[in-house]
């Protein structure tokens, strides 16, 4: 089974892929090549992890170095909407899964308020992505976006 973890205070990284074409973590879409799932305080120091997780994804999935830049800040833009309006000591978690050449992400938070839609970050986030749905309202604020390897 090839799968990876790491555990350290206050952070959760896994990673899960195939094994005879059989998944090991029941995360969409079915034909999963690998899932990275990072849970971490919601806290806006914490975004250099994620950042260098995201990073090491993108590149595994065959992005050149604009794509890789592209989709780090766009998972840093996601994070940092969420950070904003997350319950105090509670954890964001954001899961990266590849699928040929594109990486799907999905970040949420506890909130107990609504994040900004209206924000430049949002509107760069908007810019970044190959697709992007997202629901900023409580109790748990969500936001989902797919970036291609060729954007």
């Amino acid at each position: 089974m090839a799968c990876v973890s790491l555990a350290l205070i206050g952070y959760s990284v896994s990673m899960a892929s195939h094994w005879n074409g059989q998944a090991q973590d029941p995360s969409p879409p079915a034909l999963l090549d690998g899932a990275v799932d990072v849970r971490l305080p919601a806290e806006p120091r914490q975004l250099a992890l994620l950042r260098t997780v995201t990073e090491g994804v993108a590149v595994r999935a065959g992005f050149g170095p604009d794509g890789v830049a592209d989709l780090k800040m766009a998972v840093d833009e996601a994070c940092a909407l969420l950070i904003a309006v997350a319950n105090p000591l509670e954890a964001l978690q954001c899961r990266l899964w590849t699928l040929a050449d594109e990486v799907h992400v999905t970040v949420t938070v506890p909130t107990l308020w609504t994040a900004d839609a209206g924000s430049f970050g949002w509107r760069l986030l908007k810019a970044l992505t190959g697709s992007l749905y997202a629901n900023l309202s409580p109790p748990v604020a969500r936001i989902e976006f797919t970036q291609y390897a060729s954007s």
